[in-house]
């Protein structure tokens, strides 16, 4: 029972709610997904809920889309179940829906903590010959601290981490593995 409408002893009418139930071994999440992501998303696929209350995600599934796409927001709805079996997830929650949408075997991944942007532009840095190297790239969106990197670092095997206060040509020495 979620709520109790009514007392005891109270006089009801035909049509008055009493209670309100709540089934909580599921949760359904409801979520407006860009309209270009169209073809990527389809009904079964694997999805994960991620709630503020609890460090780890949810496994879920893609119960339904939305026949139509919302022609003021350019966005279509997309139903996404999880079992909920422990009740630690409550209805009415605030969640993010994550859904996989494919694997690429050959992405590159950056830290977001490599990645610099000002006026628009981001970059990252490298190291070559002993000398700090800035590379503008384009990236896609965020994942658990990653961003794929779409273009910009051809040839470069890594990225300096936190690179405030770098320039392109400054001489820097590579710590050993460790931060030593």
């Amino acid at each position: 029972i979620g709520s109790r409408h009514v007392s005891v002893g109270e006089v009801v009418s035909p049509g008055q709610p009493m209670f309100r139930l709540v089934a909580s071994d599921r949760v359904k999440f409801r979520g407006q997904v860009p309209e270009r992501y169209l073809r990527d998303v389809a009904t079964d696929a694997l999805a994960e809920l991620v709630s503020t209350a609890f460090p780890e995600p949810f496994a879920a599934k893609v119960a339904r889309v939305s026949p139509a796409i919302d022609v003021q927001t350019r966005s279509f709805e997309v139903e996404v179940e999880a079992a909920n079996l422990e009740g630690r997830l409550k209805p009415g929650s605030f969640m993010l829906a994550r859904i996989k949408t494919g694997t690429k075997a050959d992405a590159t991944f950056v830290p977001e903590s490599a990645i610099l942007q000002f006026a628009g532009v981001q970059r990252v840095f490298s190291v070559r010959d002993g000398k700090v190297v800035e590379h503008r790239v384009r990236l896609g969106t965020p994942e658990r601290g990653m961003r794929e990197l779409l273009d910009g670092l051809q040839g470069v095997d890594s990225v300096i981490d936190r690179p405030r206060g770098l320039s392109s040509g400054m001489a820097v020495r590579v710590a050993a593995d460790g931060g030593g």
